[in-house]
């Protein structure tokens, strides 16, 4: 998924949690991009029910591998984002010639939070 598809995902999940986010119990949702270069797992943190469907297609339309958890093995770091009351974790893997500095330097160039692993 492209950073502006995850943008514009995290928009509406932002709008959603500022509008009170009607409905049923919140959940994590993955999207494993494992095709993508660099290999990069999205997860979304407590999507409400109403915005599930929004997510989960997004993620498919991308290529994506919808879950509920991001894979450990070959992880290189995570990117966390926070805007507003929406989070969002970017986990970078070593597949595809992804370095650690490359994704880290990719992560705080847009403004978020580098855990290296």
């Amino acid at each position: 998924m492209n950073r502006i598809a995850i943008a514009a995902v995290t928009g509406s999940l932002l709008i959603g949690a500022w509008a009170g986010g009607c409905g049923g119990h919140p959940s994590d949702i993955s999207c494993d991009e494992r095709e993508a270069t660099p290999h990069v797992c999205v997860l979304y943190g407590e999507v409400m029910v109403d915005q599930q469907a929004d997510v989960k297609a997004t993620c498919t339309n991308a290529a994506g591998t919808v879950g509920g958890a991001c894979p450990t093995a070959n992880v290189l770091g995570i990117c966390t984002i926070t805007a507003g009351g929406a989070h969002t974790s970017e986990t970078y893997y070593s597949e595809g010639g992804e370095t650690a500095d490359m994704a880290q330097t990719d992560c705080t160039s847009n403004g978020g939070t580098w855990t290296g692993h």
